[in-house]
């Protein structure tokens, strides 16, 4: 999404990308449907601010969509989970939606905390 921000270790992969690095799909609608434009590895942590941009060329400035995904390493306890989106926003860890709001939005802040076990857990951010 345009101006989407989300605070993320900067130790992240997946199994296709080099350590640092999580998988980035982009989509060219705003519903993250049929098959991505584009697919690269990107690194950490997801911050970014596209605001009259676009990723690449094949995207639309504004209405276009993004996933990305990534094994994330973390400490036992309670983690934080922070979003700042323009537009729809959800994060999933473990395959657990933990922050919801996919809804046209200016400029939000939301949070999530989860309990996890030491250890790499995947996250993926659309």
């Amino acid at each position: 999404m345009p101006g989407s921000k989300v605070q993320c270790p900067a130790a992240f992969t997946t199994a296709s990308c080099a350590p640092g690095q999580g998988l980035a799909e982009y989509f060219p609608n705003t519903g993250l449907s049929g098959a991505p434009v584009l697919t690269r590895c990107e690194e950490g942590p997801i911050d970014r601010y596209w605001m009259t941009d676009s990723p690449d060329p094949r995207l639309p400035v504004d209405g276009f969509s993004a996933r990305w995904t990534a094994s994330v390493p973390f400490a036992a306890g309670t983690a934080r989970f922070v979003t700042f989106t323009d537009d729809g926003v959800r994060v999933f860890v473990n395959g657990q939606r933990v922050i919801d709001n996919w809804t046209p939005h200016g400029i939000t802040m939301d949070v999530a905390e989860l309990p996890l076990a030491a250890g790499n857990h995947t996250v993926r951010m659309e």
